[in-house]
């Protein structure tokens, strides 16, 4: 399974209860999952890219590797900059994560999030 599939199928499974998610549609570089409250853009990547141009609620997954957790550390501010974020970071494969509210873990963090980031990811293997 690559890393756009899980994340649709992430999202439906996070909607099992509440079932609020109305239609899910597949677009170029992104998935839009329309909710009853409103839409979450979701961006699949292997390799991880600082966010252009999001705007609203937004996911970003990508592959749970070294290369992406210091990617996400060395462009900590361009992911924090983004109020609605969250960066999931996944190995499909087990079918772990980790989940990273981007504001939230700026605001504990106080902008010093690498010790976070790094514990949080020895949780999951690596792909």
């Amino acid at each position: 399974m690559n890393i756009r599939e899980w994340l649709v199928l992430y999202v439906k499974h996070k909607d099992i209860v509440k079932r609020s998610l109305v239609k899910v549609e597949d677009g170029k570089d992104h998935v839009t999952f329309t909710f009853k409250d409103g839409v979450v853009l979701g961006y699949a990547m292997e390799h991880l890219e600082a966010p252009k141009q999001i705007k609203g609620r937004a996911i970003i997954a990508c592959l749970h590797t070294k290369q992406n957790i210091d990617f996400l550390i060395a462009h900590w501010k361009d992911f924090a900059a983004h109020a609605e974020l969250t960066v999931i970071l996944a190995n499909p494969e087990k079918n772990e994560k980790i989940i990273i509210h981007t504001q939230t873990h700026d605001s504990v963090s106080e902008g010093n999030v690498e010790l976070g980031i790094r514990t949080m990811a020895e949780s999951v293997p690596f792909v």
